[in-house]
């Protein structure tokens, strides 16, 4: 059986399903929210129509020590919206919301993550969509789910210390069908790329996967690591 440990989409998921006890944390946003005095700035979720899933991202994603304080208002961006904050020890982060509007949950995007999305391609962006869960510890790193409508699309995943790649289809079907318990797959040190005849590659600690589509289905080859523990690069094959 797969639990939120074993498994990166458990851990996704169930770290944005849960319920939070925030009253005392409401009531600090409020403060925040409120309290401004003469200092330029926003308030947590200035410009949404209900600030209310806004606050309680912003909280249960470190507040202002992890993720600092807003830069930005509220606004519309690619699918969703956005509102920007800086100055935590994340550096740079966002909280993200698709679609806009009441009742719809709200995740944060930080540190690595959020530099590696924003800097993505436009049609890159609209593939992974936003985020479906908040960020969650795996193994020796972080992961963190994007899809549309609640479905996974795309993964986002960082071993602590290196930088984050993106997982994304065929590759992401075929690496989260096994629990990776023994290793089997590692972390990814590369993105995806793109073969001669249209194959698809990319390259893990412990393998490279290739995906060859046949008919409407793909087939997966796996290049273990030789003894020098090193896999075969893409642009080699």
């Amino acid at each position: 059986m797969r639990t939120a440990e074993s498994n990166p989409t458990a851990a996704a998921f169930g770290a944005g399903r849960g319920r939070f006890t925030l009253v005392a944390s409401m009531v600090l946003v409020g403060a925040l929210v409120g309290c401004r005095g003469d200092a330029p700035g926003y308030g947590i979720g200035e410009g949404a129509p209900d600030i209310v899933g806004y606050e309680r991202a912003y909280m249960e994603s470190g507040g202002a020590e992890e993720i600092g304080m807003p830069a930005s208002a509220v606004e519309r961006w690619s699918v969703g919206c956005r509102q920007l904050f800086a100055g935590g020890r994340s550096k740079t982060a966002v909280l993200l919301q698709e679609p806009c509007g009441e009742n719809r949950q709200v995740f944060a995007v930080t540190g690595a993550f959020w530099d590696l999305f924003r800097n993505a391609g436009e049609d890159a962006k609209f593939d992974y969509g936003f985020p479906v869960g908040r960020r969650a510890a795996w193994k020796h790193g972080w992961t963190q789910g994007f899809g549309h409508g609640g479905g996974l699309s795309a993964f986002f995943m960082e071993r602590s210390g290196g930088p984050p790649h993106v997982l994304s289809s065929p590759m992401l079907e075929y690496y989260l069908s096994f629990d990776d318990r023994d290793g089997r797959f590692g972390y990814p040190t590369a993105g995806q790329s793109t073969l001669t005849g249209g194959r698809r590659c990319q390259e893990f600690e412990q393998a490279t996967i290739t995906a060859t589509k046949d008919g409407g289905h793909y087939a997966f080859s796996v290049l273990s690591a030789h003894g020098d523990g090193r896999a075969p690069r893409c642009q080699h094959l």
